[in-house]
């Protein structure tokens, strides 16, 4: 079985975390208020997430934030136009 592990990057990601895993944060204070919440990922300085157990969500973009498991934002309101396809890869 793989060990399943949590990687933290700069100053202050995910500093609140007692019992979440595997766990991804790059970024100034990227998931710091995360406790619980398992399987996240943050990029961006003060990518965060509202709730201290939010699980399976992706934040990207620098003061952006997640308010809800298995959810994805891309961008803060700065950002004007993001393309691509989404696609099942089940």
């Amino acid at each position: 079985m793989a060990q399943v592990t949590t990687m933290l990057l700069l100053v202050s990601a995910l500093i609140a975390n007692t019992t979440g895993f595997a766990n991804v944060a790059l970024g100034v204070r990227a998931l710091e208020s995360n406790t619980s919440g398992s399987g996240n990922v943050a990029v961006g300085q003060i990518a965060y997430i509202l709730n201290t157990n939010i699980s399976n969500s992706i934040v990207v973009g620098n003061y952006n934030y997640v308010d809800a498991s298995n959810k994805a934002r891309i961008g803060n309101g700065s950002i004007s136009s993001i393309g691509g396809q989404v696609t099942d890869c089940q």
